[in-house]
């Protein structure tokens, strides 16, 4: 790509191909700020099934609003990007493609390699707690609804309809040992259908997630994928940690198990729980017992006081504490509000 010194004029969006170690290209949305760089870079990528195209633009435009280059990208196998079989999800396979689009952003000279974000919501807060354990380049990661323990998520489903999507996965791998093509599973339905998510509120999801642009998109999963992360679980290294963390967490979720986000919360040093409506710091969250027990309960969270309301927007909005604050940090800049006060957020 070109320098672009002076990007003013530049369009709002281009579009990018970042090769892998597989020969497969990783297709990817750029957003470019206004002003002379060096600028701190988001990497953003969808939950399982997800693609760029299903709702990752509103939150790229708004970080660029805000002074931040916005990487929006389709792993491998989904959406624009390259690789075979389609819609085949592999764990280690899309946390390697959120490692390759970081090394491209590394080495793009209008973005300031310290300061660069790993951004996930749903199913890739599984990949966004382990790169905030293991990836040296990142300043800070967000991690929106995440799904962070992928057992206890298994465990919600119903027995006889868990039962049902463990033989069709199986079925799928062994069938994959002889090349056959996939076995695949619908992403939303409502209760009892053989789906991912079978919820109430899965039409509603399915909606949200689907493309408003004409771009195709197959609601589904490869029966093998459920393989590759029912088993996972980056609770358990929510220790170790080692960057900023904010965790957008909602007070309920049908697919990805709110206590176990909040024991990431809880266990990671300097994460920084946000709620909507709602801010705990983790000083906070600490002193609060009864939320943990509450959460060990179904997840919901205790009411705040009546004065703790974080402004509209802040939801995708970066705390000015979680990357080094560049020479225009006023344009970054989250104010505080009543609550961060109250909770003691520095």
């Amino acid at each position: 790509m070109t320098n672009l010194k002076d990007n003013a004029a530049a369009p709002p969006r281009t579009t990018v191909r970042i090769p892998t170690a597989s020969g497969d290209k990783l297709e990817a949305w750029l957003y470019l700020p206004e002003g002379d760089g060096p600028h701190p870079a988001v990497v953003m990528a969808h939950g399982i099934g997800g693609i760029k195209a299903g709702g990752l633009a509103p939150f790229a435009e708004r970080f660029r609003e805000e002074g931040f280059v916005a990487i929006a990208f389709d792993y491998r196998n989904f959406g624009g990007s390259g690789g075979k079989p389609r819609e085949a999800l592999s764990v280690p396979r899309q946390r390697a493609d959120y490692s390759t689009v970081i090394g491209w952003a590394v080495e793009q000279p209008y973005i300031d390699p310290r300061q660069i974000v790993a951004w996930g919501t749903s199913f890739a807060g599984m990949h966004i707690v382990e790169l905030a354990v293991s990836d040296t380049r990142l300043a800070a990661a967000i991690a929106q609804a995440p799904l962070t323990d992928g057992l206890a998520a298994a465990m919600m489903s119903p027995l006889k309809n868990g039962s049902r999507l463990f033989a069709l996965a199986l079925l799928d791998r062994i069938g994959s040992l002889f090349g056959r093509q996939p076995i695949y599973i619908p992403g939303h339905g409502m209760p009892g259908d053989l789906s991912i998510g079978a919820t109430p509120d899965g039409p509603f999801g399915e909606k949200l997630m689907s493309p408003k642009d004409g771009t195709i998109w197959h609601d589904r999963v490869a029966a093998r994928s459920l393989l590759s992360f029912s088993w996972r679980r980056p609770v358990r290294r929510a220790a170790s940690v080692r960057i900023p963390l904010l965790l957008v967490v909602p007070e309920a979720d049908a697919i990805a198990p709110v206590p176990a986000a909040l024991e990431v919360a809880r266990r990671a040093p300097g994460a920084e729980l946000f709620v909507p409506q709602r801010r705990w710091s983790l000083r906070c969250l600490r002193r609060r017992s009864k939320l943990r027990r509450r959460a060990a309960n179904g997840g919901r969270l205790p009411p705040p006081p009546r004065e703790d309301r974080s402004p509209k927007g802040v939801l995708i909005a970066l705390p000015e504490q979680f990357y080094r604050a560049p020479s225009s940090a006023s344009r970054h800049r989250v104010e505080p509000t009543a609550g961060q006060a109250i909770c003691a957020v520095p």
